[in-house]
């Protein structure tokens, strides 16, 4: 049971952690870091287009099922919601297609060459970031050292 636990606490724990990374960063933020850590700069540039264009499919969809709500469109399990949802799915399709293709023009009118050239400026290493990572390692090592005593 105290093994079970134990893992249930410290995986929370890491997911937690995760989530407040992902939460308190913009994508920006994100890619930068990404590149920072040497990841690949077709995948950061991967990312950052996905996240962009999620949400801009995500705002196509709310719209569509607002107009849909404002013809007085109720779903329900018969053929014409079906056929409805179906509709809504290709002209969905067929826009992120357009807009897509227009996305590639513009990119290629503007010259881009695949590099991500972000605005962001991290500043640098402050004397609190070093000190706040020294915490953090001593408090990973005591979890090690915890770790390693316990069994």
């Amino acid at each position: 049971f105290f093994l079970a636990l134990l893992i249930t606490v410290k995986s929370n724990a890491v997911i937690l952690l995760f989530i407040s990374l992902l939460a308190t960063s913009t994508a920006a933020q994100l890619g930068h870091g990404l590149q920072q850590l040497r990841l690949s700069p077709k995948l950061c540039l991967l990312l950052l287009f996905s996240y962009r264009y999620i949400a801009l499919i995500q705002q196509e969809l709310f719209r569509l099922q607002r107009a849909a709500g404002l013809r007085c469109f109720q779903p329900k399990t018969n053929l014409h919601t079906y056929r409805t949802y179906s509709y809504m799915l290709g002209m969905m399709l067929v826009r992120s297609w357009n807009r897509a293709a227009r996305v590639q023009q513009a990119m290629k009118l503007r010259g881009f060459s695949g590099q991500f050239y972000s605005l962001y400026d991290s500043g640098g290493m402050r004397k609190s970031d070093l000190l706040l990572s020294a915490v953090l390692l001593l408090a990973g090592a005591g979890l090690v050292v915890i770790e390693i005593l316990s069994i």
